[in-house]
C-alpha cells in the first residue's frame, strides 16, 4: 500500500536506484528523507563551548587568526556606473558605495566575528538573509532537509528548526551557510573542534573530552585525599580506651595537618605515600598530547615535550595557517556570493563590479616624490604625463596632507605607526 510505502521511506529513507543495481544497499549511503542531522547536536556541543575554558580559548584564538586583521573590499575600478539609490537620504552611488553602505547597516565587521567562532568551534555558521541579516543560533538548528527529490541534499537543502524553536523550515535561499571539514558521514554539515573531541573511538570507550575530565577528575580527589600521605599512628603500649579515643581525635582532624602529642612509650608515626608508577605519568602525557592535538592550537601543541622539538613546532605553524587560509576562502566565497546578488537586485551589473574580500589591510602605495614630480613636468607630444592633479593624488595616497587651493604646495603628513585601512 501506498501509506506503507512511505511510512517505510521517512523511516528508512529513499533507496539510491543506483545503489540497488550494483547491490549495495548500506545505511550510510540511503538518501534520509526525513533529513540530515549534525554527528553530535549543536545543543551538546555548545555546552562544551561554554563551560570548557580550555576548549573556548582555542576556539577564540584560532577565529582572531581569521579575522583579527579585519577585510576590506575592492570593486572593479573600470566599472564606474552611478544608480540612484534606494535607501532614503543617499541620491545615488557606485557599486563600492552601496557594498560599504550594505557592509555598515548590517554590522558585518561583528557579524565575521561570529562567524569564524562557529566555523572553528562548529565546523557550522549560519546567516539569515530573507529578512535582513542576522545570525541563527547553532542549537536551534536540528537538521537539513533534502529541497526536491532530485536535488542531492550536499548541494541545495533546507534547515529544520528544533521544536523549541517553533519546529520551522527555512527554504533554501534565505540563508548562507559556512560549513568548514565537511564529511560524507554528516553532509551536509561541516565538522569544528568539539565534534572531533565528543567522538568516541569505539563504542565502550570514552572519548576525549570525557577522558580528559575522568583524568582530572581522578588527579583533584588523589590530591586532596594523598597530597599529606597517609599516617600510620602506632602506640604498642596504649590501653584500649586511649587508642579510641586516639582514633577518635584523629577522625575529627581537618586535612591540615595537626597532630598528636602522646607520652606514650614507643610511640611512633610513619608516613605512607602512594607511588605513582611510571607507566601512569607515561599514561597521563599521552592524554594531554592527545587532547591538545584535536583543539588544533599549535601554541598547546608546542608545550607537549613529548613530541615536539623546535623543527616539527615551526612545521606546525605553517600547517596551522593553511588551515586558516582555507577557512578564511569558505567565508571569502559566501560573502561574494551574498554581495554579488546584493548588487544584483539593486540594479547593478555583478559581473562587471567583480567585488571581493580580502583579509588584512589595502597595501598603500609608496611613491618617490621626485618620480612624481618629474611625470607632472614630463611632456608628452605638449601634454604633461600625468597632470597636477593625479599628482596631488598620488601624494594623498603616500599620507602626504595637501592643502586644497594650492595646487603645487604640499605638506608631508607626520609619520603614523598606525596602518590606515576599512
Amino acid at each position: 500500500m501506498k501509506w506503507q510505502k512511505k511510512l517505510r521511506e521517512a523511516v528508512f529513507g529513499v533507496p539510491d536506484p543506483l545503489r540497488i543495481k550494483e547491490g549495495e544497499i548500506l545505511i550510510h549511503t540511503v538518501k534520509q528523507s526525513y533529513g540530515v542531522r549534525p554527528s553530535v547536536t549543536f545543543s551538546n556541543q555548545t555546552v562544551v563551548y561554554e563551560n570548557d575554558a580550555l576548549v573556548r580559548q582555542a576556539c577564540i584564538r584560532q577565529a582572531c587568526e581569521l579575522m583579527g586583521a579585519g577585510f576590506f573590499t575592492q570593486v572593479n575600478p573600470e566599472y564606474k556606473k552611478r544608480l540612484p539609490s534606494p535607501i532614503e537620504g543617499i541620491e545615488d552611488w557606485d557599486a563600492k558605495e552601496a557594498i560599504d553602505y550594505y557592509n555598515t547597516v548590517n554590522n558585518i565587521d561583528e557579524l565575521l566575528q561570529t562567524v569564524s567562532i562557529e566555523m572553528v568551534a562548529y565546523g557550522n555558521s549560519f546567516l539569515l538573509i530573507s529578512d535582513g541579516l542576522r545570525p541563527i543560533p547553532l542549537d536551534t538548528i536540528e537538521s537539513l532537509k533534502r529541497r526536491t527529490k532530485k536535488t542531492p541534499i550536499e548541494k541545495e537543502y533546507k534547515i529544520q528548526t528544533t521544536m523549541t524553536s517553533g519546529y520551522k523550515t527555512l527554504d533554501w535561499g534565505t540563508f548562507v551557510h559556512f560549513r568548514s571539514n565537511v564529511t560524507t558521514r554528516s553532509a551536509p554539515f561541516g565538522e569544528g573542534i568539539i565534534a572531533g573531541l565528543l567522538t568516541a573511538y569505539a563504542e565502550g570507550y570514552p572519548s576525549p573530552l570525557e577522558l580528559r575530565h575522568a583524568t582530572r577528575k581522578a588527579m583533584k580527589k588523589g590530591f586532596e585525599k594523598f597530597s599529606f600521605g597517609n599516617e600510620l599512628w602506632c602506640f604498642p603500649e596504649a590501653s584500649d580506651p586511649t587508642i579510641k579515643k586516639l582514633n577518635d581525635d584523629v577522625k575529627k582532624m581537618p586535612d591540615t595537618g595537626e597532630r598528636v602529642v602522646t607520652n606514650s612509650k614507643g610511640a611512633d608515626i610513619k608516613i605512607a605515600v602512594p607511588q605513582r608508577t611510571t607507566s601512569y605519568d607515561e599514561w597521563l602525557k599521552t592524554t594531554l598530547t592527545e587532547f591538545n592535538s584535536l583543539l588544533e592550537d599549535p601554541a598547546l601543541k608546542i608545550h607537549t615535550e613529548t613530541i615536539f622539538a623546535k623543527a616539527t613546532a615551526e612545521e606546525e605553524a605553517k600547517l596551522f595557517q593553511k588551515s586558516i587560509l582555507a577557512k578564511q576562502r569558505i567565508i571569502k566565497r559566501a560573502m561574494e556570493a551574498l554581495w554579488f546578488k546584493t548588487l544584483t537586485e539593486w540594479g547593478f551589473d555583478a559581473y562587471k563590479a567583480k567585488v571581493r574580500l580580502n583579509f588584512g589591510v589595502p597595501e598603500i602605495p609608496e611613491y618617490k616624490i621626485e618620480d612624481i614630480l618629474k611625470a607632472a613636468e614630463t611632456l608628452i607630444e605638449g601634454k604633461p604625463l600625468i597632470s597636477w592633479e593625479e599628482a596631488r593624488q598620488m601624494l594623498r595616497e603616500s599620507r602626504w596632507k595637501i592643502v586644497e587651493g594650492e595646487s603645487k604646495s604640499v605638506k608631508k603628513q607626520p609619520e603614523s605607526t598606525e596602518k590606515e585601512g576599512n
